[in-house]
């Protein structure tokens, strides 16, 4: 029979390979805001109505930009999630978008 000793050696060992291979990589969810202004478009009031043609066509330019900008990063593309254009408004054409990503958590905790 093993020891008390060997026992909970044997049960601290098996707690700490689950942590690892389990919880470490846990993914936290980070969303940032941002904008970017368009200075080769002219603005439509199409653009403020967020179910219009116009609105849906200059928006997903704008997503495809994002997400290559993101993916094409190699620091940053193994967290990269999606993006959503919200928004567009006036001074040139300003839009407005969020984007996620999926952090692992001890890489998180790295930055504190």
């Amino acid at each position: 029979a093993l020891p008390i000793s060997g026992i909970l050696l044997l049960s601290l060992t098996v707690g700490l390979l689950v942590w690892h291979f389990k919880y470490r990589n846990y993914q936290v969810q980070k969303i940032y805001t941002g904008y970017l202004r368009i200075t080769n478009v002219e603005f439509t009031d199409q653009y403020e109505d967020s179910n219009s043609a116009e609105f849906d066509v200059l928006a997903g330019k704008v997503k495809d930009i994002i997400q290559t900008t993101y993916q094409t990063n190699s620091a940053i593309s193994p967290h990269f999630k999606q993006c959503d254009v919200t928004a567009f408004s006036e001074g040139s054409v300003i839009a407005y978008y969020w984007v996620e990503f999926g952090v692992p958590k001890y890489l998180e905790e790295d930055r504190k």
